[in-house]
C-alpha cells in the first residue's frame, strides 16, 4: 500500500504538470466529467477481472495495466490537453481508485480474524497508505526542479510493480503473520 500510494502521488503531479504546461487546463471540466463517468465501468471491469481470476491476480493485472500505461505516457506524452493526455488525466486516479479498492478488498479477505488483530491490520494498512502518500509527494517535490514530468511518470510505473508482482500471499487470499 505504501509503494502504491507513493506511485499514485508521484504519477498525479507528472500527470498534471505535464498537462496544465499548454492549454490542458481549458479541458479541465470536460476531463472531470470524464473521471465520473469512468468510475463505474471501471469498477464493474474490476469486479469482473476479480470474478473471473481472483482479488489476487486481478490486483497483479491491473497493476501491470497501469504501469504499462504510466511507462508509455512517460515515453511519449505531450504537453496540454488533447484527446489522449485528456484521457490518461481521467483514467489516472480511477485506476488507482480501483487499485487502492483491490488492496483493501485483500485486507478485507481476512475477516475471521480476531477483530482486535483486524483492527490492527487495517491501521497500519492506513498508516501505509498515508505515509506512501507523503513519500511520493516528497519524492516529486525533489526531482520537480531537476526532470521533466513524463520523468515522474517513468519513475512512478518504476516504483511500484517490482514489489506488487511478490505479492506474499500468492493464492489471491490475505494472510497476515501478525
Amino acid at each position: 500500500m505504501l509503494l502504491m500510494a507513493a506511485a499514485f502521488m508521484l504519477a498525479r503531479t507528472g500527470r498534471d504538470a505535464l498537462y496544465f504546461q499548454a492549454d490542458g487546463i481549458r479541458a479541465l471540466p470536460i476531463a472531470y466529467m470524464g473521471m465520473a463517468l469512468l468510475a463505474l465501468p471501471m469498477a464493474a471491469m474490476l469486479l469482473m477481472l476479480v470474478r473471473t481470476f481472483g482479488a489476487g491476480r486481478a490486483r497483479l493485472a491491473a497493476t501491470g495495466a497501469m504501469a504499462l500505461v504510466l511507462a508509455g505516457v512517460g515515453l511519449v506524452g505531450t504537453p496540454g490537453g488533447g484527446v489522449g493526455m485528456t484521457l490518461f488525466f481521467m483514467v489516472v486516479p480511477v485506476v488507482f481508485g480501483g487499485l487502492f479498492s483491490l488492496a483493501w478488498m485483500l485486507a478485507g479477505e481476512s475477516a475471521q480474524h480476531p477483530s482486535l488483530r483486524m483492527a490492527r491490520l487495517f491501521s497500519r494498512v492506513g498508516a501505509a497508505s498515508i505515509l506512501g502518500g507523503l513519500l511520493g509527494a516528497v519524492v516529486a517535490r525533489g526531482l520537480a526542479p531537476f526532470v521533466e514530468p513524463r520523468s515522474l511518470l517513468l519513475v512512478s510505473a518504476w516504483s511500484w510493480p517490482p514489489p506488487c508482482s511478490r505479492s506474499p500471499w500468492p493464492s489471491g487470499g490475505f494472510h497476515p503473520s501478525t
